[in-house]
Order: structure tokens, then C-alpha cells, then sequence
């Protein structure tokens, strides 16, 4: 259910170019879930997604209370409908109707989109009313949806996810973002794009539709291109803007951020047990600076910082210690979230070991990155790693030893048994391989005990 402007219906029908049939009636939430309850005030959009039809449940939604449909069947019910073509073109319309003359910050990349937004608002909200794409919701529904959520904020920082070429054009387009950020380009998404080339063009489409500012990694690659009438700030070691002197905390991590076109070194702390993330911070701080918020809220911004849920949580469980990391993984991710796993361990005096799973979506070469995993791992010093899944032979293999398991409910009974005298656990894999489980087995037996 989503609280949006007040309208009436016959004001979405003209939006959305439709047909009103029945009364007019005034509209200020929009569902998409028939099995919610609803009010007269509430539209159903029956949209079509790739596993479900919403057009088969327009009945249950009017009987759960909708008093508006937007269908793309005449149909004879006891509500007021919207007859389109197409009701997804029709969320479309509505939603870039919705959005204003709000200024939309626009986040992609293939890793750290969800951090740098979270900080985004963190550090915005501190000046101004913000609103910020839900959880994970970055595709061309969840986009619309967030769209439609803004009512009078000043600024809307959407997350933008990719599975294919032309996909951030078009989430652009519908976004037209007043600010421009793209936190770098991965292998992520390999399986669909074939090439890293193929993915950095499709990351970069949302440059020509961006309206002021664009941020973007200080890469070759970002240094080449050709950004029209905006002025590109680069973040990384040397650029604009970066981070530097990081160090642990007994929470977190502080470090600088340097400006180089003010010179200003600005110290901040940040509650993660990622180092990346303070590079992270640096996007998010230009934004700040960009969109007029002071140095004294953004770093207030970033001390506030509060990451999603299976995002990088330090867990300490019985006698030892989990970053908890189970939301996804890439190539660039696994990397990243082991390098923090042997710098916190190693400012702790910890061990360091690493339960892994498969990365998704790599593509023919999945067998070879998750060797290069393993090598990576033995390289910067992991104490062990432990790992499930079709490629677990790959990545042992790359570490010169390791553990292999069969099952999620294999890595509880070990972890429980064999892990302690705070030593600090990883657990990354993608979404697919249920990794969260694992920790809500070990949450219950060593409660248990």
C-alpha cells in the first residue's frame, strides 16, 4: 500500500490517458497486493508482472474495499474503474506525473547502490524532507511505486538495478535524476550481458537523461566518455573527492574525507565493518555538498548511517562473532566484504573465516571467478573458508584447502561446533543460496545450548 497525493479519479484518468466508468471519487493510496485491505480511498493498479497477472485479482481487491481499479477489461463491478490499454504504461504515466517538481537523486552501479542511497538520506535528511526507494524495490515497478510514494519532499533518492541493456535508460527516463551517481562497474550480471564492456554501457545510460550532476568512479573508463553539457566530479584516490586514513573503532570505522576542490579534510565515523564503505561515504557526501547541506550535517548524516538489514551486520552470537553479509554477492562484493573480514580480524587479534556460496549470474566463466575467489582469500590472509554450492570445489580449490559442505544445515552443525574463542565469520552468497537461513539456524542452536 502506498500513501500518495490526493486526486480524484477523473484527474488519473486524464494522467494516464484512460477511460473513467462509474463515480468519480477522490484516491490517496495505491494498492498492488489484492490481499491487503483497502478503503474507498484506495486505487488497485492490476499490472502484469513476469509471474503474475494482477488483472485476476481485481474482484478479491474490491472486495478487500478498493474503490478504484485500473484494469485493462471492461469489466461490470461495484467500484469505480480506469479503463486503459495498458495498465503498466498507465503506472508509468502516473508515477512520472507524481514526481513533481520533487528533485530525484538517481543511484546504479553494481555494487553499493543500497549503501550510498541509505547515506544519501541519512545525510539529506538532515536539511531537508527525503524520500528514498524501499528495501530493494529498483526495477521498473519498484521505481513507479517509489515515484509514486513522494507527496511534497524535496528530493527522492532511487536505486536503480539493471538485468539488461536499455533498463536504466528507461528507469531514467521515468526518473529524469537531478544528480547522476554510478558507484562502479562490476561483473555483476555477466550471465545476461556476456562482456564487462556491455555491462559499463548499460550502467552508463543513465547519463544522458541525468539534468545537472553526475558522480562517477575516478576510472579510465568514466575519464573517456562524453557527458554533453555536465560537468562529471570524479570520487577515488586523487579525484574530487575521497577517502583516506581509515581505521577500526571498537563500532565501526573513522576516516577522512578529502575535498580537493575546497581542500578541506573532514573526519567522519561510520558504524560498518567495511573499509569500502568509506569510499562509499564519499559519493554520498558530494551529493550532500551538491544538493547545499552543510559539513557539520554530513558528517552528522554519516554518524547516523544505519545500513539494511543483511547488509554488513556485526552479529556476536555465543563466543563468536558474524558479519552478517547474506543479502547478495557479486565478484567485486565477495571481495570487498573478505578484505573487511581480515581487517576487522586483524584489529581484533580474531580469527577470520569465511563461509561462501555460490555468486549468481556470472555467466560462463562462474567456475573461473569462483577460483579467483579462493585465491583471493588465501592471498589476503583468511584463516579458513567454508563453503556450499555447485562452484564450493572452485573456491576451495583457489584456496589450497578449505572446507566443503553439502547443505546449509551441514554449515549450522559445524559453524556451531567447531567456531568460538571469538573468532569472526563471514557469510556472503547470493541471494539464491538462502545464506540467512544458516544464521537463523545458528541464532536456534546455540540457544539452544
Amino acid at each position: 500500500m502506498i500513501k500518495t497525493k490526493l486526486y480524484r479519479a477523473s484527474k488519473i484518468a486524464e494522467i494516464v490517458k484512460g477511460k473513467l466508468i462509474g463515480e468519480d471519487c477522490l484516491i490517496d493510496q495505491i494498492c498492488f497486493d489484492s490481499r491487503k485491505l483497502m478503503s474507498e480511498k484506495s486505487l488497485f493498479f492490476a499490472i502484469k508482472g513476469k509471474r503474475y497477472d494482477a488483472e485476476c485479482f481485481v474482484d478479491e481487491a474490491i472486495k478487500k474495499g478498493a474503490g478504484v481499479i485500473v484494469s485493462s477489461k471492461k469489466r461490470t463491478v461495484d467500484a469505480t474503474q480506469i479503463y486503459v490499454e495498458n495498465t503498466n504504461e498507465a503506472l508509468f504515466e502516473l508515477a512520472r506525473y507524481n514526481k513533481g517538481e520533487t528533485k530525484i537523486i538517481g543511484i546504479t552501479g553494481s555494487v553499493g547502490k543500497t549503501t550510498i542511497k541509505q547515506m544519501i538520506c541519512s545525510i539529506l535528511s538532515k536539511k531537508y524532507k527525503v524520500y528514498g526507494t524501499v528495501e530493494n524495490h529498483n526495477n521498473e515497478i519498484g521505481v513507479a511505486q517509489t515515484l509514486l510514494g513522494i507527496t511534497d519532499e524535496k528530493y527522492c533518492v532511487i536505486e536503480m538495478g539493471m538485468r539488461g541493456k536499455g533498463e536504466i535508460d528507461f528507469l531514467s527516463r521515468l526518473c529524469e535524476p537531478y544528480i547522476s551517481v554510478i558507484s562502479n562497474v562490476g561483473k555483476a550480471h555477466l550471465g545476461k550481458l556476456g562482456t564487462e564492456e556491455a555491462i559499463f554501457e548499460a550502467k552508463c545510460e543513465i547519463i544522458p537523461n541525468t539534468k545537472a550532476h553526475v558522480i562517477v568512479p575516478n576510472e579510465w573508463r568514466f575519464k573517456c566518455l562524453n557527458y554533453g553539457s555536465l560537468n562529471p566530479l570524479f570520487i577515488g584516490a586523487g579525484a574530487d573527492a575521497y577517502a583516506c586514513n581509515i581505521s577500526y573503532l571498537k563500532k565501526g570505522i573513522s576516516f577522512d574525507v578529502f575535498d580537493k576542490k575546497s581542500k578541506k579534510i573532514i573526519p567522519m565515523q561510520l558504524d560498518s565493518v567495511y573499509e569500502h564503505d568509506a569510499q562509499n561515504c564519499a559519493f554520498a557526501y558530494m551529493v550532500g555538498k551538491l544538493c547545499g547541506v552543510s559539513i557539520e550535517n554530513i558528517k552528522s548524516g554519516i554518524l547516523e548511517f544505519k545500513n539494511c538489514k543483511n547488509r554488513g551486520e556485526l552479529i556476536s552470537i555465543g563466543k563468536f562473532s558474524i558479519i552478517n553479509d547474506t543479502y547478495n554477492a557479486s565478484f567485486e562484493s565477495v571481495k570487498g566484504a573478505l578484505q573487511g573480514l581480515v581487517q576487522l580480524s586483524n584489529a581484533q587479534n580474531k580469527r577470520s573465516i569465511a563461509l561462501l556460496g555460490d555468486m549468481l549470474e556470472m555467466g560462463e566463466n562462474s567456475a573461473y571467478f569462483h577460483k579467483k575467489i579462493g585465491e583471493f582469500s588465501r592471498k589476503i590472509g583468511i584463516y579458513n573458508v567454508i563453503s556450499i554450492g555447485e562452484f564450493s570445489s572452485q573456491i576451495c580449490e583457489g584456496f589450497g584447502g578449505g572446507i566443503m559442505l553439502k547443505s546449509n544445515q551441514e554449515a549450522i552443525n559445524y559453524i556451531a561446533e567447531n567456531l568460538g574463542n571469538g573468532d569472526i565469520l563471514l557469510l556472503k552468497a547470493s541471494r539464491g543460496m538462502y545464506f540467512e537461513k544458516i544464521l537463523e539456524g545458528l541464532k536456534e542452536k546455540i540457544n539452544e545450548n
